[in-house]
This record gives structure tokens, C-alpha cells and sequence, in this order.
């Protein structure tokens, strides 16, 4: 059953990676925000255009998908029909996710380039909120089997994919920019979206084809008693938690605002019907050099408190069961160097968005396979010494040259930016880094003992969970809460723009 709900699972949310992800980011927001600077009925044509042309082709390929996987699933598995028969009929029901989540990128691009962020920030937190809700109630192990369960779990899915795309839906009405769905296949527009929907595809199967030739690597050529491929599974969910948030967040919202200025500095001219004033070039390299430093004031830290904090980070989430403290110990290997390169993973995403906002999905295609080769050449020759580590190290090193690779050619074809806000700004931050790291490094050394006092009291008064993982929640409570307090406080006295922008954000929410 477990193996059936994964594959079921990852299915769906792989070609949702590669279809929503790349016609949002890459293909969708930049012709959509060329069209607002004509007017806003062409922004209405354009994007009724495009979720007309989805919708269709979505719902035959789905269709296409759900009335084939009889006959496909049990082939490519090996199985009988009836051996095969839960996973077919799960990954029938959570098929449709697919065409609700690409749905729901489409309108939330449309909201971005509007700069709207908020509330479809909020729509992938009402899903997981479904997913969680119906998961602890819809359960019922005592009246139905497990496989009714799991059948019960994928229609919760699909319910959280129809109520995403319908809150979506009516904000998008509410605001006054309902598209106006229609059908010309021919249309430029539609060209356009297509002929950079392609290589951004590419690009992202490029990159899972990248982690996948790791996990081959780990399973061929390290020895079985080091657990590698676990440890890397779980070491990667951990560092993707900063990534995700910060990278993706920052890459959202700088691409809306790249993308404003294309048309004026293509024409010289802004149009009235622009939802937003067009950006001259110096803005664009503002824009771009402010999303940099701001990613790196919140990930250097993140990073720190990842490499010095992470048996602890470990212990309190995974550990228990068949989960020990040798397991911990081979995932910190992994955890400890991965942890090096979230700043580059986060500052990734955000110059990888700044070519498609100059509607440039080609170039970061050709880097990624120069990567990929890069990284298979340092993991086979540093697995036989490194293990998990020379995995990790591989990963960072790679990304590393390819955020060198995407900065040059960005900054000589299209975005000349000088850096001195940025290097302003790690003239700043460098010393509180340097602090930061040195106030982790004492607790890690010297002030575990008086966690571990705090932790034992819990553990006779309260109980609940192990022993192990209440004296890392109490480590993890001294250096997320004492370690924060003292970054924020040293970047006020340093002054640091970053800071600002985070207390106004808090002033306008409360």
C-alpha cells in the first residue's frame, strides 16, 4: 500500500513540477506582463488565451492518462492487473492534480505580475492545510481497510487541487482581471509561451536527471553499511526548507518586476495601460541587487544554524524507531556541507528568474548541462573517499559555477549591475556572520550540558517524547531563539537595509 501511494504520489507532483513550475515562472509572467504594457485587454486576451489552450490540453491529457493506466502501470511494474489494481486506481483519482495545480500557477502568475503576492502566497497554505485536515480526520483504520484509506487520501487530494484553483479563481474576479477565454492557436502570444515553456521543461528534467545520476552514484560505489542514500534524501528535504521558502519567494517576486521593464526598454516608451510603472535598466539592477542581499541575510545564517545545529535538527525530527544516533551521525556528514551551499542554491533560483524575465530560457538550459557533466566528474572523484560528503560537496561546488556562470552572462547581455549595493551590504554582514557563527560554535561546544539540564527535567515532569530528541529541541530552542535575537540585534546596530524591510513588512501585517 505504502509503495503505491508513493508512486501514485510522485507521479502527479513531478510532471506538476515540470508543467506548473514552468509555464508559471518561466514562460507565463513574462508575456503576460509584455501584454498588461499594451493594456489591460490584451492582458485579459493573453491570459484567457493561454487558460483556454491549457485547460483543453490538459483535460485530454489527464483523460489520456486516466483511461491508459490500466494497461500502462501494470506493464511498466511488472504486475499483474490485480497486483497493480490499488496503484491504478489512486494514481486515476490524483492524475487530475495536475490539471488543477497548472490552472492555479497560471492565475497566481497573473496575480504576481500585478504584484499581488500575498494571497497566492496563502493558496498553497489553505492545500497543505486540507492535505493535514484530511489526513487526521477522514482516517478511519477501525471501519475501513488500508487500502480504503489511501483510496479516501487521494480524493482529499484532488478536493485540496479544486479548492486552490477555486480561491484563486475568485480573487482573480475580485480584482477585475478576468480573462477572457478563447481559442486562436495561432496567436503570437501562444507561440511565445511555447517556445519558452520548452527549454525551461528541459532545464527541469536536466536538474532532476542531475539528482537522480547522485542517488545512482551513491547506490553503486558506496559501501551498503553507510546508509548513503537515505542520509542524502534526508539531508536534501532539510536544506530545501530555506531554499524553498527564501529562493522561491525571492525568484516570485523579482521576475514580475524585471519583467515590468522589458517593453519600455525595448520601445523607449512606457504604455498607459501598464498595471505598474515599467523599470529602467539602473531599477532592474537595483531590483536584482537588493533580491541578492536580501537572500543572503536570511540564508548565511540559515546555513550556519544548519551546519553547527544539525545533529540536533536531525535527532528532533527523525529520530526514534528504527532511526538511531548512528543514522543521525551519517546524515550531519551530509547535512553539515549541503548546509554550505543554500545561500547558492537560493541566489540560483533568483538569477535563473531574471533570465526569463528577459524571456532568456535557453541560456540557463546550456549552463545546467555544463553542471550536470561538472558534478558527475567531482562525484566519481570524491564518492570513493567521501562517501555521502563528496555527494554533497560535488552538489555545492557545482552550483557554485553555475551561479558564476549565470551572473557573468547576465551582467554582459542584459543587466550590467555594478554589485556596490552588494558589496556594500557583505561589507555589513560579514562581521555579524562571523559573530553569529562564533555564538553557535560556543553552544555547540560548551553549552549543550546545560540544554541537556533543562531537557531532563521535561523528560521526568512532562514526557512524551524520547530522551534524545527533548535534549535537542532544548538545543535547538537556545540557538534558534538566542542565535536569531543576537543576528537581528547586531544587523540593527550595523544598520543593514535588509532588517528594514522585514520590521516594515511586520508594522504593515500587524
Amino acid at each position: 500500500v505504502s509503495a503505491a501511494w508513493e508512486i501514485a504520489y510522485q507521479l502527479p507532483n513531478m510532471l506538476r513540477n515540470l508543467l506548473a513550475h514552468g509555464i508559471h515562472a518561466q514562460s507565463f509572467i513574462p508575456v503576460y506582463s509584455k501584454a498588461l504594457d499594451v493594456s489591460e485587454e490584451e492582458g485579459r486576451r493573453v491570459s484567457g488565451l493561454i487558460l483556454s489552450f491549457l485547460a483543453l490540453s490538459l483535460l485530454a491529457f489527464v483523460s489520456l492518462g486516466v483511461l491508459s493506466f490500466p494497461w500502462i502501470l501494470p506493464a511498466i511494474l511488472g504486475k499483474t492487473a490485480a497486483e497493480a489494481a490499488l496503484l491504478v486506481e489512486i494514481a486515476q483519482i490524483m492524475f487530475v492534480f495536475i490539471l488543477t495545480a497548472s490552472l492555479t500557477a497560471i492565475l497566481a502568475g497573473m496575480a504576481n505580475a500585478h504584484q499581488h503576492f500575498s494571497f497566492p502566497a496563502i493558496s498553497p497554505i489553505v492545500l497543505n492545510i486540507v492535505f493535514l485536515c484530511g489526513f487526521a480526520f477522514v482516517l478511519d483504520l477501525e471501519r475501513f481497510s488500508i487500502a480504503e484509506n489511501v483510496t479516501r487520501l487521494a480524493w482529499i487530494v484532488v478536493f485540496g487541487g479544486f479548492l486552490q484553483l477555486a480561491l484563486q479563481s475568485v480573487y482573480i474576479v475580485r480584482q477585475g482581471w478576468l480573462p477572457r477565454l478563447h481559442f486562436q492557436f495561432r496567436d503570437p502570444a501562444l507561440l511565445k509561451v511555447f517556445s519558452l515553456m520548452a527549454p525551461a521543461i528541459l532545464g527541469a528534467g536536466l536538474f532532476q536527471l542531475n539528482q537522480l545520476s547522485d542517488v545512482v552514484i551513491a547506490s553503486f560505489f558506496i559501501p551498503d553499511d553507510q546508509d548513503a542514500i537515505p542520509a542524502l534524501r534526508y539531508s536534501q528535504r532539510l536544506i530545501q526548507l530555506p531554499t524553498g521558502v527564501i529562493g522561491v519567494a525571492l525568484s516570485t517576486a523579482i521576475l514580475p518586476a524585471l519583467a515590468r521593464g522589458l517593453r519600455s526598454n525595448s520601445s523607449g516608451e512606457a504604455s498607459s495601460g501598464s498595471s505598474a510603472a515599467p523599470l529602467d535598466r539602473a531599477e532592474q539592477a537595483r531590483e536584482l541587487e537588493g533580491a541578492l542581499s536580501f537572500a543572503l541575510f536570511l540564508t548565511v545564517p540559515a546555513a550556519l544554524g544548519l551546519c553547527f545545529l544539525d545533529q540536533d535538527i536531525i535527532n528532533f525530527i527523525y529520530y526514534g524507531g528504527m532511526w538511531d544516533e548512528r543514522s543521525t551521525a551519517l546524515t550531519a556528514l551530509a547535512l553539515e556541507l549541503y548546509s554550505l551551499g543554500v545561500p547558492v542554491f537560493s541566489t540560483n533560483r533568483i538569477l535563473t528568474s531574471a533570465f526569463f524575465a528577459f524571456q532568456d530560457t535557453r541560456t540557463p538550459v546550456r549552463f545546467l548541462g555544463t553542471i550536470a557533466v561538472v558534478n558527475f566528474a567531482l562525484n566519481m572523484l570524491l564518492v570513493h573517499t567521501l562517501f555521502q560528503s563528496g555527494i554533497a560537496i560535488s552538489s555545492v561546488i557545482s552550483s557554485a559555477l553555475y551561479s558564476i556562470l549565470l551572473a557573468r552572462y547576465l551582467h554582459r547581455h542584459y543587466l550590467p549591475f555594478s554589485g556596490r549595493r552588494l558589496l556594500r551590504f557583505l561589507l555589513r554582514a560579514a562581521p555579524i556572520w562571523v559573530v553569529f557563527a562564533a555564538a553557535l560554535l560556543a553552544l555547540h561546544l560548551f553549552g549543550r550540558d546545560y540544554c541537556y539540564e533543562l531537557s531532563d527535567w521535561f523528560v521526568q515532569n512532562v514526557g512524551g517524547m524520547e530522551p534524545v530528541r527533548y535534549r535537542a529541541l532544548s538545543v535547538l530552542l537556545v540557538g534558534i531563539g538566542g542565535g536569531g535575537a543576537l543576528y537581528f540585534a547586531l544587523a540593527r546596530v550595523m544598520r543593514l537595509e535588509e532588517l528594514r524591510v522585514i520590521t516594515r513588512f511586520a508594522r504593515r501585517s500587524g
